[in-house]
């Protein structure tokens, strides 16, 4: 029990300190000195597959907002729903967290597009392992059910298949679908992903800002105003 309580407190101070990087890392070697000290009450970490997660995370913020200049004039010329099916085909080849990030760095694309670029990213992030950040890490958790422990590329294609034709079909079909509540006036903005700091890494972010009416900071309103 103290174990799982340690490991408890250890990620809520992660949330916590997410925005604070040199306290962060303190809790983190102080981690990883509890679990050397104490291994034998606990499963290994799996350092190699998160560090393979960070690794492309903290490529994406650095990079990602260099990519406008080639994005901007491919993806407004797009039908909302070749965008969902060229999103959902490329997320099996590069990462939905990268397809969204690099979509919130092009300016002036419909609500529509929006929608289905985040949607066609989602419905496709189980067609390979590298399709979603968090997939290497359950990797490493499940294989040593499979032969050899190793997860062949071809059946997990084939097995994702029919789970994410579902998920296309809900994210395409259900009413409501795409349709969201305009928030109430006054209710804020979302701040622009080029403004935030690269360390504050803006992958939860991004999603909300395809998703959602709320202007961006600094976007001029139909008034003509910037809120």
């Amino acid at each position: 029990m103290p174990i799982v309580l340690v490991h408890v407190g250890v990620l809520t101070g992660v949330v916590l300190l997410a925005h604070h990087p040199v306290a962060f890392l303190a809790l983190f070697l102080l981690f990883l000195g509890f679990t050397q000290a104490y291994e034998r009450h606990q499963s290994p970490l799996i350092i190699r597959e998160a560090l393979l997660v960070a690794f492309f995370l903290a490529g994406l913020a650095v990079l990602g907002g260099l990519q406008s200049w080639w994005l901007q004039p491919i993806v407004p010329g797009l039908e909302p729903l070749a965008l969902f099916f060229g999103a959902l085909g490329l997320t099996a080849i590069t990462d939905n967290a990268a397809l969204t990030y690099l979509g919130s760095q092009i300016p002036g694309i419909g609500e529509a597009s929006r929608y289905m670029l985040v949607a066609g990213a989602v419905a496709g992030g189980g067609l390979t392992v590298i399709a979603n950040a968090p997939n290497p890490a359950g990797v490493a958790l499940l294989r040593r059910g499979f032969e050899d422990e190793s997860i062949g590329a071809g059946g997990l294609l084939l097995g994702a298949l029919l789970p994410t034709a579902i998920a296309a079909a809900a994210l395409l079909l259900l009413p409501g679908a795409g349709s969201r509540k305009r928030p109430a006036r006054g209710s804020g903005t979302i701040p622009h992903p080029a403004s935030l700091p690269h360390h504050r890494a803006p992958f939860a972010l991004t999603s909300l800002a395809l998703s959602s009416k709320v202007p961006y900071a600094g976007t001029p309103t139909a008034s003509g105003s910037t809120p």
